[in-house]
């Protein structure tokens, strides 16, 4: 314990410098929080009796993690600490005003519109209906055959709805919060579908997804209006209730729901509320377990896993099949075990990647204002989560992505300055 009071007392101080300078609500700076929770739940679970002996909700072993405590801190930290070197000499622009939405970003905004319209609605014309009214399989509306279309087109469906709804979502608290009421509206309805998806499979993905949301809120918003705040806030520990509970049960249907809320028991609440934070920053004893595990991957599942291509192009969904471990039923080793597992030469690309990708994204983030901005943010966000919790491919390709279109808008920009 003397070690981790020592390591997170200098995380912490280089936490709140970081975040008094240049602002929390970068990607540089939420993944640094986000990781030091992780650090600190770990913690809490490995050391503390009274959280090992209450691991309510926990989805994967929390028994053996202590034996390998010490290198598990070691990794998040040289993570952390990876990300703070990132934001070496960021400035946050002084001349940032309240974001305004320009005559130029509007077409954008049209696009963006229609385009999740039409992929929303060809979701939902192909789906199955019985499956999102009720199911008796743990995300079974993931499964391609939930669409009454080809494969490969029902997989790409799949992947992209969740990436709309969060889009949505995010525009949606970001209009709100400037008080752009009938954008704010568009854009909650588009949500609504996405989210109605994730909510009737017991996903874990829509309190994460609220919990973005209220990000933007908070940031966007003028002072007060606590109680959206307070109420967004309530959603998002009732839906992870619902989906921690729900998980387990043979509740999967939108009929379920109230099944599944009728089971949450008020006088077990702070066991509620320690489960809620187990599921949310569980990356650290994810890693833990994966050093229990110490799995091997061959050489064909590593370079895929690297691959920004999709799965009908580069096979990695039929090389997955053999060559994924699971920590336990529906836990993947996440992306930091899984890189440290392929050996530690693809694990310091990893951290060169996690580089360019902070550094990039708060860069942009700090040089303007803008819904832009906004998509920035709860994007690498969303990419910070799915790290701790998924495996290797399902982040990394995302982060190539936003980091690309970073570097390019900088770039661009740089050019026209010097015009």
């Amino acid at each position: 314990m003397v070690l981790f009071f020592i390591i997170i007392s200098i995380l912490l101080f280089l936490a709140f410098r970081n975040s008094r300078r240049k602002g929390i609500f970068i990607p540089v700076n939420l993944f640094i929080w986000f990781n030091i929770l992780n650090v600190i739940i770990l913690t809490l679970y490995a050391k503390v009796s009274y959280f090992a002996e209450n691991k309510l909700f926990s989805a994967m072993p929390v028994d053996n993690i202590d034996k390998n405590y010490s290198i598990t801190l070691l990794v998040y930290t040289v993570i952390i600490i990876t990300a703070l070197l990132s934001s070496y000499g960021l400035k946050k622009d002084s001349n940032q005003s309240k974001p305004i939405i320009t005559i130029n970003a509007l077409p954008m905004i049209i696009l963006f519109s229609v385009f999740f319209f039409v992929l929303i609605s060809i979701h939902f014309f192909f789906l199955d209906k019985q499956l999102l009214l009720s199911g008796n399989k743990y995300l079974g509306l993931n499964n391609p055959s939930a669409l009454l279309l080809p494969e490969n087109i029902s997989r790409i469906l799949h992947f992209l709805i969740k990436p709309i709804g969060l889009i949505s979502f995010v525009l949606f608290a970001f209009f709100f919060a400037i008080r752009q009421r009938f954008l704010a509206g568009i854009f909650l309805i588009l949500s609504s579908y996405p989210l109605l998806i994730v909510f009737v499979q017991n996903s874990r993905w829509l309190p994460m997804i609220l919990v973005i949301g209220l990000i933007i809120f908070h940031l966007y918003s003028s002072r007060g209006r606590i109680f959206y705040k307070l109420f967004l806030l309530s959603l998002t520990v009732l839906f992870y209730l619902k989906a921690m509970i729900g998980r387990n049960t043979r509740f999967q249907g939108l009929v379920d729901t109230f099944e599944i809320i009728k089971k949450i028991e008020l006088e077990m609440i702070f066991i509620y509320i320690s489960g809620v934070f187990l599921n949310a920053f569980q990356g650290a004893i994810n890693l833990a377990n994966t050093f229990n595990l110490e799995p091997m991957y061959p050489l064909s599942y590593k370079l895929t896993s690297f691959s920004p291509f999709p799965s009908f192009i580069d096979n990695y969904d039929q090389i997955a099949q053999t060559a994924k471990i699971p920590l336990a039923r529906f836990v993947p080793v996440n992306a930091f075990g899984e890189a440290l597992s392929f050996g530690l030469g693809y694990f310091i690309v990893f951290l060169f990647s996690i580089f360019i990708w902070l550094r990039f994204t708060s860069k942009f983030v700090l040089s303007r204002n803008n819904i832009f901005s906004v998509f920035v943010i709860g994007f690498s966000f969303w990419i910070t989560m799915q790290q701790s919790q998924y495996s290797f491919r399902t982040s990394f390709r995302q982060m190539i992505i936003i980091s690309v279109l970073c570097i390019i808008v900088i770039f661009v920009n740089r050019i026209k300055f010097k015009l």
